[in-house]
């Protein structure tokens, strides 16, 4: 059964597709998609989700399987204590439907934009929780990890801060379908840092960011800081291009692992600095909240403060964007709302014509590959 987000009787088992929100498949979006899985397991009756695969994201877009990522028991430890269940494959005796490719990214999105409606509260906000809390990662990724501390010469014992400095050359171009107004540049990221006593305090910092950076950018990275704080990055084997040339070379790193390693390592700095449009940024803002019981650093084009899971909750932006004059980001919402509508309209044409296409296949006698989502 497929293209349903209900689960009748005959079908109580709830199995996605691979983890992808279309363009936007990164590594936070495609867990923002399996918090959206799990929410309509629970808003739609369905008796029980199968874990999904994530996807590479480069590489033409491999299954990396969830467990290559993440510890399975811990996950669905977290979401039966919710009254989730949880199966970490079919059964050969489950009946089961299949949602659309896209569906659990959408009910997140849906889930955000509800909370901000609601001040920044959700009645689901314990199954977004339950999830991130139990994302403990896999002992492949965890080899990864401290091999990467150890490449880039973190001082673990004197502790690190991170600052996810989102200034690859693509934001360029998208940073207006972000809806949080231009990120900020480098130099605008430091100035921010400077002022705060508590970020000049750690002498190294980890900068969380990707390979497609100007020039100019890179050098800066390859510098310390005005204070004197030294920058470290992941390198060599455990990075990778955002984008492949989607040939599925297996021998490249993985972008999603590559990610998840970044991710992780300031998951445990000390202090976290980053720019609310990032998905990237917003999920490592959470876990400092959830993790270690503190706030973050946001920064914008025109100041750097001192923020909280909360704020992120209630609203989107909380940079001023200069194509509405809106500092308090409450036009920016319906701006999203607005997009979104738009997209999603898109992709129900799209479906349409998939529909027809295969209809018309099928009328001809031809074989139609069901196996691809339309």
């Amino acid at each position: 059964m497929n293209g349903s987000t209900t689960c009748p009787l005959r079908d109580p088992v709830l199995w996605p597709h691979t983890l992808s929100s279309g363009p936007e498949s990164g590594l936070t979006n495609q867990i923002y998609a399996l918090v959206g899985y799990v929410i309509i397991t629970v808003d739609s009756g369905c008796s029980g989700l199968v874990l999904p695969n994530f996807t590479s994201h480069d590489r033409g877009g491999v299954d990396v399987p969830f467990a290559a990522l993440f510890q399975v028991r811990p996950f669905v430890n977290a979401l039966a204590a919710q009254g989730v269940a949880v199966y970490e494959r079919l059964s050969p005796q489950d009946d089961y439907t299949r949602p659309r490719v896209i569906a659990g990214w959408h009910k997140h999105l849906n889930f955000i934009k509800k909370r901000a409606l609601l001040e920044g509260v959700h009645p689901f906000q314990r199954f977004e929780d339950a999830v991130y809390k139990s994302l403990h990662v896999s002992r492949q990724i965890r080899e990864k990890l401290e091999q990467a501390k150890v490449t880039a010469g973190l001082k673990q014992e004197q502790g690190y801060g991170c600052m996810h400095a989102r200034v690859e050359i693509d934001i360029r171009g998208s940073w207006r379908e972000v809806y949080a107004g231009p990120p900020p540049t480098l130099a605008q990221y430091f100035r921010g840092m400077s002022q705060f006593a508590e970020l000049r305090k750690q002498k190294q910092v980890f900068v969380a960011t990707g390979k497609a950076l100007a020039r100019h950018d890179d050098e800066m990275l390859s510098r310390p800081t005005d204070w004197g704080a030294e920058l470290v990055r992941s390198t060599g084997p455990l990075k990778a291009w955002h984008r492949s040339d989607g040939k599925g070379n297996l021998s490249k790193p993985s972008y999603i692992v590559a990610s998840l390693v970044d991710m992780m390592i300031c998951r445990e700095a000390r202090w976290f600095v980053g720019w609310c449009g990032s998905t990237f940024a917003r999920m490592l803002a959470h876990y400092h909240a959830v993790d270690h019981g503190r706030g973050w650093f946001s920064v914008c084009p025109e100041s750097t403060q001192q923020s909280t899971l909360q704020d992120l909750h209630a609203k989107w932006s909380l940079c001023s964007d200069p194509r509405d004059g809106d500092p308090t980001g409450v036009e920016s919402q319906h701006a999203i709302a607005e997009a979104f509508s738009v997209v999603k309209a898109r992709k129900t044409e799209l479906r349409r014509i998939g529909h027809e296409k295969k209809l018309r296949a099928q009328a001809n006698g031809q074989h139609v590959n069901t196996s691809q989502p339309m």
